[in-house]
């Protein structure tokens, strides 16, 4: 693959690929519900060479599908959500906004005939829930079997956010795919190694921020479980699980879960997920490198390939700030303009808080979470001793 190749940009609406751009960018976050774009344009169609055409068709109207290419790699199967002309007696400019195909299905609100899931796993809910859609469901590692008790749909609750609720107890991460399917990840998932990024080599710009601003002592989730004719009255509106924290003082936090939940391991569930999130600010590192593939236009990568995916792993090699760690890629934000060229922009964090590895510290002398979630047995505790 050449170097104008590793840089070209096509969107292709109704048949059509339209590739001159004066800018795109485009974000994949892992965790988010759908990935997003916005393309500039002077307002020509450019079929022929050096034409100069109103951007009118109706195949680049809000509403419309589309695929985008970076590199010849899939990069979204979307929709486009806006379109904004501008122009004044010398310029004319256009602006295409939108997201993947998932954005449809995960901002949809439930019309379900009862609203009740009780008795289905994860998985069959979820399931159900978005063939009352037009997505597809892509899964990557384990996500458990286990039937949820009791699971009600909100009213106007929409997809995405009861998914979100549910898989907190669930052990299961719901984001999408460059296919435009709604992803669901369990225990293993992932998308892998992406290789190494080096300070003097491959690293552009890096900004690196470590803060203990969300740092906890400890996490205790606090909530009941549904009750039956073996558990009932205090014994099973007084739980709580405790996780060990970072913060090597007394700073403890109390989640209250807003709905029952149905066993010790649902609830220890819970409380891990908090920890994990608050681990997305313990590290930030946001690099910035050519190309949109690891090894990047003119740096001796192989040809073609995958483009640098959030959800990936990839080891930052970084003495100014003091990393030699395996981080995960949480956010993949690809650029092009004529001042800078092609970029791709990687907010780094500790693979623990994406749920895609063991979490390290950042420092030798970080303190790290001691072990999972436990059950505290007895009434829920005042404060931290």
């Amino acid at each position: 693959m050449t170097n104008g190749e590793r840089e070209r940009v096509t969107l292709i609406v109704g048949g059509g690929e339209f590739k001159d751009w004066t800018s795109i960018w485009v974000q994949d976050t892992w965790g988010d519900a759908f990935s997003q774009f916005k393309f500039t344009c002077a307002e020509r169609e450019g079929a022929e060479a050096g034409a100069w055409q109103p951007l009118t068709s109706e195949r680049f109207q809000p509403g419309e599908k589309c695929t985008i290419l970076l590199a010849g790699e899939l990069a979204i199967t979307g929709i486009i959500l806006k379109r904004q002309v501008a122009y004044d007696a010398n310029d004319h400019g256009v602006v295409l906004q939108g997201a993947n195909i998932a954005w449809e299905a995960e901002t949809s609100c439930i019309v379900h005939k009862d609203s009740n899931f009780d008795d289905r796993s994860f998985l069959q809910i979820a399931t159900e829930v978005l063939s009352l859609t037009d997505a597809t469901v892509d899964i990557q590692g384990n996500i458990s079997t286990k039937p949820l008790k009791r699971v009600q749909v909100q009213p106007g609750e929409e997809v995405f956010s009861f998914l979100q609720r549910l898989s907190r107890v669930s052990k299961v991460l719901v984001t999408s795919n460059e296919e435009g399917d709604v992803l669901l990840v369990g225990e293993g998932g992932g998308n892998g190694s992406q290789g190494q990024l080096e300070e003097g080599k491959n690293i552009l710009k890096m900004q690196c921020v470590a803060s203990i601003e969300m740092d906890r002592s400890e996490f205790m989730t606090r909530g009941q479980f549904n009750g039956d004719n073996k558990l009932k009255w205090r014994p099973a509106s007084e739980q709580e699980a405790i996780k060990p924290g970072r913060y090597k003082g007394k700073r403890p936090k109390i989640t209250p879960i807003e709905q029952g939940v149905d066993d010790e391991e649902q609830l220890k569930c819970h409380c891990e997920n908090e920890a994990m999130w608050a681990d997305l600010d313990h590290l930030q590192a946001t690099i910035t490198v050519q190309g949109w593939q690891p090894g990047g236009p003119g740096e001796g990568g192989e040809e073609g390939g995958d483009l640098w995916k959030a959800g990936s792993t990839v080891k930052v090699k970084s003495p100014m700030a003091g990393l030699d760690h395996e981080l995960a890629i949480q956010s993949v934000t690809y650029t092009q303009d004529n001042q800078r060229g092609s970029l791709t922009t990687l907010l780094c964090v500790l693979p623990g808080a994406l749920n895609s590895g063991p979490s390290s510290g950042f420092r030798r002398d970080s303190p790290t979470p001691t072990g999972p979630a436990k059950i505290h047995k007895g009434p829920a505790r005042t404060g931290s001793k």
